[in-house]
């Protein structure tokens, strides 16, 4: 077995790691937010905030809720292509009461458990490679 096929391995398998530890942060992180925004209330969606780049266009809602008796508005972290609510439509969110502009929506929870499956399977493909390509140096002959 040649140096060049152990560092090629390792590369590939070290990137499977990397992206099978993706999914892990970001349930961590939902569990996080889903734990401290624990006050419900309703909110309307206000309109919608168009992101545009070189090669597409998204749009995140913008929320209006009230919380703690004040009136609050807050431009979502997430944007999809298409607009998945109309403008008035009303949706469950949840919030921080220490702090209400922190807010956790569940329907947003899609697209990170969307990822969390892509990167998932990514870092089973790279951690294959290199276990494969070993097996195969080292075995095979």
């Amino acid at each position: 077995m040649n140096n060049e096929t152990i560092i090629l391995s390792g590369i590939f398998f070290l990137m499977g790691l990397i992206f099978q530890a993706v999914p892990v942060i970001l349930k961590y992180l939902r569990k996080r937010q889903s734990e401290r925004c624990t006050s419900m209330t309703t909110a309307t969606i206000t309109g919608y905030v168009c992101r545009r780049d070189d090669s597409s266009t998204t749009y995140a809602p913008v929320y209006h809720y009230w919380a703690n008796g004040q009136e609050y508005e807050k431009t979502s972290t997430f944007s999809s292509s298409r607009r998945k609510h109309n403008t008035g439509d009303k949706i469950t969110l949840y919030y921080d009461s220490s702090n209400p502009k922190i807010i956790y929506v569940e329907e947003e929870q899609s697209v990170l458990n969307l990822i969390s499956v892509i990167f998932h399977l990514l870092g089973t493909v790279f951690m294959g490679i290199g276990v494969v390509v070993i097996f195969c140096t080292y075995y095979v002959r």
